[in-house]
């Protein structure tokens, strides 16, 4: 059970963290780690690459474009124009996030915030290159002692944990990319906390609200740390306190374990998406893909009953068979998840954007969700009983020793038709004491100009 902050001492939770950041270096990170964070650089632009045929990139281009005014120096992945900081990473958040396939931790998207705040930072000239790998560490580190402590507590009250923690991560990483002092991270904390909020009701009502809420992310961390460089006055307490953002969202405030920071990484416990459907659908694609059944046994299918943590069965969307009036529903269901891996292979871009042919929606009336006890967080059981057959039963849940990153980004990148070698490119770009962030852009732009995609 989470501890409760009773006695809040003055400079808090925020100084705490920026003390920590502060503390990160090129000799205090382990080399496992640092491929680590290689590999979130490449799965968060990755998967951006991948999202390139999505409408809400498109939308986000719009919006930044009038936000920014004047043209900077700063690059819309989607597009390759040039604007504002804050545009930008506005932009280039919401196509980061656009194929719901970004890595989570806990229920917190990290890299899908904090890499469009880096980049932004690269291009303007803000940030030292030499401090970037570092940066990144620390938002997952900031991020994820966050989620931890108070992601389900704050997602079971309606709030959803991307717009809560992420700014905060990705202001933390900002300002060390700027080699603030511990007191001016501290203050970006503390900045980003006082601004971060944002609800799921858009899973509800199965609109895109949700899919902005990376990008208002992203710049409210970047506002942040300018506004702590500038010597804003910031809350010490805005985390814990009374009326600060934790109790706000959780309604008490459960403690952070600070003795995980540095020793305990965070960024190991990031888990990357297989599939571009919701990180609670995970284990049940996964569940469906091991029975290796074919599509003419899955027309064949009588019933198929899957069991899940109640607190993800309880979250919106997920138990839904439909029908499924847009993208958004269709990601959050498992009964859609499931159906379109035995019908299809996998959920795709295709048979989401669509909501599922025929015979996937017959499928999926068939398949019931049930929340079980037994049944640990992200992982999921399966009953499949063919009409003339026995009762297949699998299993699954997150081991990231089993994960193929490369297989899978590999797969979601034939959804924009990348040239050949696209990742290995992208690869070799990031996986670098000082990742190349300007062939980060040439790879986008050789994608682009392929032209052999149709937006979505």
């Amino acid at each position: 059970m989470n501890k409760v902050v009773t006695d809040v001492a003055v400079g808090g939770m925020a100084a705490r963290l920026g003390d920590f950041v502060a503390s990160l270096g090129p000799g205090t990170i382990p080399d496992r780690i640092a491929a680590r964070v290689a590999d979130c650089w490449l799965n968060a632009l990755g998967v951006g690459l991948a999202s390139l045929a999505t409408p809400y990139a498109q939308v986000a281009q719009k919006a930044a474009s009038h936000l920014s005014g004047l043209r900077g120096d700063c690059t819309i992945l989607a597009s390759g124009a040039k604007i504002s900081p804050s545009a930008a990473a506005f932009a280039n958040a919401v196509l980061l996030h656009g194929r719901t396939q970004e890595d989570t931790l806990g229920g917190t998207h990290i890299g899908c915030v904090v890499v469009p705040v880096l980049l932004a930072l690269s291009q303007s000239g803000a940030a030292r290159p030499e401090r970037m790998n570092a940066a990144l560490l620390a938002a997952y580190e900031v991020g994820g002692l966050l989620d931890a402590a108070c992601g389900r507590i704050s997602t079971g009250r309606g709030n959803r944990s991307t717009p809560l923690y992420a700014p905060v991560a990705a202001a933390a990483a900002a300002a060390y990319a700027m080699d603030l002092p511990a007191e001016r991270i501290g203050a970006a904390i503390a900045l980003a906390a006082g601004g971060a909020g944002g609800g799921g009701q858009s899973f509800v009502d199965g609109s895109d609200d949700w899919r902005y809420q990376a990008g208002l992310s992203a710049q409210l961390a970047l506002s942040a740390v300018e506004l702590s460089a500038a010597g804003a006055v910031a809350a010490p307490n805005a985390l814990e306190g009374h009326y600060g953002l934790i109790r706000a969202a959780c309604g008490s405030v459960p403690e952070p374990d600070f003795d995980r920071l540095g020793q305990d990484w965070a960024i190991e416990r990031v888990a990357f998406k297989a599939y571009p459907v919701c990180a609670y659908a995970q284990s049940a694609c996964k569940a469906a893909a091991s029975l290796s059944i074919t599509r003419t046994v899955a027309r064949n299918v009588a019933s198929i009953g899957i069991f899940m943590n109640p607190f993800e069965y309880g979250l919106p969307g997920i138990p839904s068979p439909g029908p499924f009036s847009g993208m958004t529903e269709a990601i959050m269901s498992v009964p859609f998840a499931v159906a379109a891996t035995l019908i299809d292979g996998a959920p795709n871009m295709g048979n989401l954007t669509a909501g599922g042919c025929d015979e996937l929606r017959d499928l999926i009336r068939k398949i019931q969700v049930h929340p079980d006890e037994a049944v640990a967080p992200m992982n999921c059981r399966m009953y499949l009983k063919t009409a003339d057959g026995p009762t297949l039963f699998a299993e699954a849940g997150p081991n990231p020793q089993e994960f193929d990153l490369a297989s899978s980004l590999e797969r979601a990148l034939r959804d924009v038709s990348a040239p050949a070698g696209t990742l290995g490119r992208l690869d070799k770009a990031l996986r670098r004491q000082q990742p190349d962030l300007s062939a980060v852009e040439r790879v986008f732009e050789e994608v682009r100009s392929a032209a052999m995609f149709v937006h979505c």
